[in-house]
């Protein structure tokens, strides 16, 4: 083709493409790593979506020493993908980020976005969990501790999730957070008929607010319906309590009875 001549502008881009590609391999076959780099970027460039050519061009990155821009095509085109929709195909770039390197946080990060819009919770527990460590193990209590709550995010039926999250909001100096997902957690807990799980969390939140009185209350009431009246006994705090507990250790049922008649709740069973 001459300077002055135009290119076919009804040329297939794909006759261009392949061979653009062709031409790459070529050079490869000889040695040629930087030139047929060059050629691999102008055809993932136009075609961003062509995940099979990006993984050659990142494959080629690792070889000639650069994996960082490996990491940063794959991120660029999961992310692309991903804000157009198309979170499938997102998540294989995104595994491509991990193949080069295994720790990178913003691949974990999003695959766990995404398998959890998928109702994915193992996987995207398992991903959160990478996260959790990795910080941890550089020291980052605190960016742990937000991981932990993310986690227990996942399935509220996870009460070991939702407690080790509250512990993390405690472990960051969090208390007001903590206190209110024991709070809820125990609620859930209760819900569920789950009585002495739900006082051991009551005793766990009230362990950090000794004052709070409304929470010793909750507590109180907890220990009673778990049956736990030696408990309920040592948790009493005000005359009310000692009314509707007996504190002799002979007249439990006394205890039980005069807790729950008095709220219209049925006795539960002595067991």
């Amino acid at each position: 083709m001459s300077p002055t001549s135009k290119p076919n502008a009804a040329a297939p881009m794909t006759l261009d493409r392949a061979a653009v590609l062709r031409n790459a391999q070529k050079l490869l076959r000889i040695g040629k790593l930087a030139p047929a780099i060059k050629l691999y970027e102008q055809v993932v460039g136009e075609s961003p979506e062509d995940l099979k050519t990006a993984a050659t061009l990142g494959n080629l990155y690792v070889r000639a020493g650069s994996p960082e821009k490996a990491v940063d095509l794959f991120i660029g085109i999961a992310n692309g993908l991903r804000s157009r929709g198309l979170h499938a195909q997102a998540a294989v770039a995104y595994q491509r980020v991990l193949a080069v390197s295994d720790d990178d946080e913003q691949a974990l990060l999003q695959l766990a976005e995404i398998a959890s819009s998928q109702n994915q919770n193992v996987e995207a527990r398992a991903y959160l969990t990478r996260v959790e460590d990795r910080r941890r193990g550089r020291g980052d209590s605190k960016g742990a501790a937000q991981i932990l709550i993310q986690i227990a995010e996942l399935d509220p039926h996870d009460f070991d999730a939702r407690l080790a999250a509250a512990r993390a909001r405690q472990e960051t100096g969090d208390n007001k957070g903590a206190i209110a997902d024991f709070k809820r957690t125990a609620d859930d807990l209760l819900e569920g008929g789950r009585h002495t799980e739900a006082a051991t969390v009551l005793k766990e939140a009230a362990q950090l607010v000794p004052d709070d009185a409304g929470l010793a209350e909750r507590l109180f009431d907890a220990y009673l319906l778990a049956g736990k009246f030696a408990d309920a006994r040592n948790a009493a705090r005000t005359p009310a309590h000692w009314k509707r507990c007996s504190p002799k250790p002979t007249r439990p049922r006394e205890c039980r009875r005069a807790s729950f008649t008095s709220s219209g709740a049925s006795i539960p069973n002595s067991g």
